[in-house]
């Protein structure tokens, strides 16, 4: 008779445990939908979307992207109006916008109810119109992912400059030579990753840009812009590039150029910390590459999800998520690689507090991440 009132007593227990056990795991499986200017052939945003389907799968939510390439800014707005006008709208919504597309956007979540995440930085002139802040003027409106765009060009250029400087670069008339690429002027961050480039630009006086143009973030229409530049500056040894994708095509259109005087010594550097570009700075094929962890796009996710499930992470990190800028150089490219590779081995649910309440802090820092890729070999 005392056996079976202890195992009773332990099933009563066991029960208890399990209820509340339950009752820490989030019940609601929510919908998350990202609009992004991803388009085929793409080098970055594949590796967001993995990190993101990672911490999907961990954290149990339906994680759904649509691209609309960069060749038409206003699909970005088509394509919010479809997903927040159907019956199978989304649980919340994250927009990498470009320049008109702010307030149509957020004045559709704010009608329909559903929290939005924009990918900054905003141009200055649509601030006013929508309150400047998330949560100001729009209450869906619940946060900014911003990026430090101006600090990646700074990083990325500085690299390159340095590496000019030791390597010994010919030079004309006493400067080395510098070309650039940049990305589609309607996004405001082709803009500031140029400016972080002059920034860099004015700490080098043996550098000289003899040229900048714009190309539309793709490998095949680098390489056609570099291939003009390198035929009208042939002594040029350096070339910037807003992305990596794009300082692919620079490399090719300089390993393949005829009778350029820098064909056998020239150093490129990008911009994304993208799968090509660690692979390029692993290889020497570009000496640098500079952006925020992939997984600050986990991070963001990982609030969004918790603030469905009644976790406001604004508490604590405000509504600007402002991940760390990092350099890959030769050094470091190889660890960052292998950091990604391993990401579908990582427990996004210790990084949750819908998963644990008693999480008295968010800790994102790279260290960590790198210490859970760590113990996941």
């Amino acid at each position: 008779m005392r056996c079976l009132t202890k195992i009773c007593l332990l099933l009563s227990l066991f029960a208890t445990f399990s209820a509340f056990a339950q009752d820490k795991i989030p019940k609601k499986r929510p919908k998350i939908a990202f609009i992004t200017p991803s388009s085929k052939g793409n080098t970055y945003w594949p590796s967001v979307f993995r990190v993101i389907d990672a911490v999907a799968a961990s954290l149990d939510f339906e994680f759904k992207h649509y691209d609309i390439g960069v060749s038409d800014r206003f699909m970005i707005e088509e394509e919010a109006k479809r997903l927040l006008s159907g019956k199978n709208k989304p649980d919340a919504l994250v927009v990498s916008v470009v320049i008109g597309n702010t307030k149509p956007i957020l004045d559709l979540a704010e009608a329909q109810k559903v929290p939005v995440l924009l990918l900054g930085p905003l141009f200055p002139v649509e601030l006013e119109s929508v309150g400047r802040v998330p949560r100001a003027k729009y209450k869906y409106w619940i946060a900014n992912l911003e990026q430090n765009e101006v600090e990646k060009g700074y990083l990325s250029a500085k690299q390159l400059f340095i590496k000019a400087l030791e390597s010994k670069m010919p030079r004309k008339n006493g400067k080395i030579q510098l070309l650039a690429l940049g990305g589609k002027r309607w996004w405001i961050g082709s803009l500031q990753r140029d400016e972080g480039m002059q920034k860099a630009l004015a700490e080098f006086p043996d550098i000289v840009l003899m040229q900048s143009v714009p190309a539309d973030w793709d490998t095949e229409s680098a390489k056609e812009m570099a291939s003009r530049l390198i035929k009208r500056f042939p002594d040029a040894n350096l070339i910037w590039a807003a992305s990596d994708q794009m300082a692919e095509g620079a490399v090719q259109a300089l390993t393949s150029a005829k009778g350029h005087s820098a064909k056998n010594k020239f150093l490129v550097s990008g911009i994304d910390l993208s799968e090509i570009g660690l692979n390029n700075v692993q290889s020497g094929r570009t000496v640098g590459s500079a952006s925020m962890s992939m997984f600050g796009m986990g991070e963001m996710m990982i609030y969004l999800y918790d603030y469905l499930q009644g976790y406001d992470f604004a508490k604590e990190v405000g509504v600007s998520i402002e991940p760390e800028t990092l350099l890959a150089t030769k050094d470091s490219a190889k660890q960052y690689r292998e950091f990604y590779d391993r990401v579908g081995r990582i427990n996004f649910r210790n990084y949750s507090k819908a998963y644990n309440p008693d999480l008295k802090k968010y800790d994102f820092s790279i260290q960590n991440l790198f210490n859970a890729a760590e113990s996941s070999k």
